[in-house]
This record gives structure tokens, sequence and C-alpha cells, in this order.
């Protein structure tokens, strides 16, 4: 997967910007304030939709412009993907693959894939389970469709049960009932979350550990271990459990929206 060549029209200090890549090691290099960083978010933003540094799109557009444009042409094997993404400071942003437009941002991942690393992922590691919970849905997203799906709708029947706990705290009657739906469809969604989530941490884990152990020198080793907040099989009994203290509060407490990532380095929580 190689990237042939990218465009960039007023996106932040990239007003004209045509380059071509080459196929192998690509060296970007430069004075301070030229545009290198913003060469790198256009990459990810046209492969993810979505920038690392914000995620407000006005603040990407160049501030004497109303839009912006980003345009990739993709080689994967034999196959020639054209990608763009068209940036506007006051709607909703349009993505575009072979000139057709899509309406799904799952349909965008997966045509290129992207590994950002910049000093902003000390975060990982320093900031709480957020971000390592974000970690997790950008890298899974790009590698597999139906985990987008899935975060998708838990997010949105996360939501809708949350609604229904806030009204709940004035009135049960007539609301407490369909919790039960909610908690159905939570436990379905939740726990493909999960397994998607414990498979990729399975994954990176043994290439993280040998990469490691090689980088220290053979004196550390580092192991990633994946938190789920809760489990399948007793999920749907820790939702009913806990709705006295959901209602209360007015959120829901039990589910992947609070799962975490710990790492170790010989044992030790880093």
């Amino acid at each position: 997967m190689i990237i042939k060549n990218l465009q960039a029209i007023n996106f932040r200090n990239l007003c004209d910007f045509n380059f071509d890549l080459s196929d192998g090691l690509n060296v970007i290099y430069g004075q301070n304030a030229q545009g290198k960083t913003n060469f790198l978010e256009a990459i990810s933003l046209v492969a993810q939709a979505r920038s690392w540094r914000t995620s407000n799109d006005s603040e990407i557009i160049n501030f004497e412009k109303d839009e912006a444009q980003l345009m990739a042409t993709i080689q994967n094997k034999k196959i020639t993907d054209h990608l763009a993404i068209h940036l506007y400071k006051n709607r909703k942003k349009n993505i575009y693959i072979n000139k057709l437009s899509v309406t799904r941002l799952g349909e965008l991942y997966g045509t290129l894939l992207v590994v950002i690393f910049t000093p902003d992922d000390l975060e990982f590691v320093k900031e709480g389970p957020k971000e390592r919970r974000r970690f997790l849905d950008i890298e899974i997203c790009q590698l597999n469709n139906n985990y987008y799906y899935y975060l998708k709708k838990y997010y949105h029947v996360l939501k809708q049960r949350n609604s229904l706990l806030k009204i709940c705290q004035k009135s049960k009657k007539g609301f407490i009932e369909t919790i039960t739906i909610w908690n159905e469809q939570l436990v379905f969604y939740g726990s493909e979350i999960m397994r998607l989530r414990n498979e990729f941490i399975d994954n990176i884990k043994q290439y993280a550990e040998s990469i490691h152990y090689n980088l220290s020198g053979g004196k550390e080793k580092i192991d990633i271990i994946y938190k789920p907040h809760t489990y399948k099989d007793i999920y749907l009994t820790k939702l009913e459990k806990s709705l006295e203290k959901d209602i209360t509060l007015g959120i829901t407490t039990i589910g992947p929206h609070k799962d975490d990532i710990f790492l170790t380095i010989n044992n030790q929580n880093v």
C-alpha cells in the first residue's frame, strides 16, 4: 500500500500543494513552520477523515478560506484508488473514493492504512483510560469495518439508555420496563467490541514484546494487558445489578466505554 501522490488546497499553510512520493522511504525536511507536520496530518486525515491534532475541521482550513480539499492516489498492489476529502467551515465534510461519495465513515477505513507516531503518544501512558480506548478504536477501525459498525451502534444505544436513566430519576413508572431492551442491545454490541479489542491486543503484544526487548538490550520485558470493564458472561447481570446506581447517577456505569489497557515493564506498571 503506497501513496503515489498527495494534493492539498487551502489545507492549513498548504494552499496549492501537489507532491509525488517515491515507492520507498520518503524523508521530508525543511525549516520550522514550513508545513512538514501539516503534510503528515494531511496523510492521516485523508486515511481516517479526522485529524489527530484537532476535532474541529474549521481549524484545519486556511484562515483566509472557507473550504479546503485533500486528494491522494493510493497504489495497493495492482489496484489504484483515488481518495478525496472536502472540508468546509460551516458544514459537514464530504468524502469520496474514486469520485463516489462515501456516506459511512466505515467505507473509508482500510483503503489507506496509516500509523501516526508523535510526541503526543506519551499521553497513552500518562493520561487516563480515555486516551487508551481512543487508540484502540482508531487502530481497530482501520483493520475491521465491523468494529466501526459495532462501536457506532454501541454508543447510540448507550446514549438512549442514559437518556432513559435521566427520565427514570423523575419517574420510573412506564419507563423502567424498557431498560431491558437497551440492556440486551448493549450486551450484544459491547461483547463484540470487547472481543475485537482483546484479539487486537493479543496480536500487537507479540510484536511489542520482541521490539521492546531488543530496544532495551534484553533488559526489559514489556507486557500489554487488556482490562475489560466486564465480561460477556456476566455483562447483563452486572447491568441489572447496577440499575439503581445508574438511575441515581443518570449514566451507564458498566461496559466497554470503561475499558482500559495496562502496560508493565518487568512486571511493574509503567
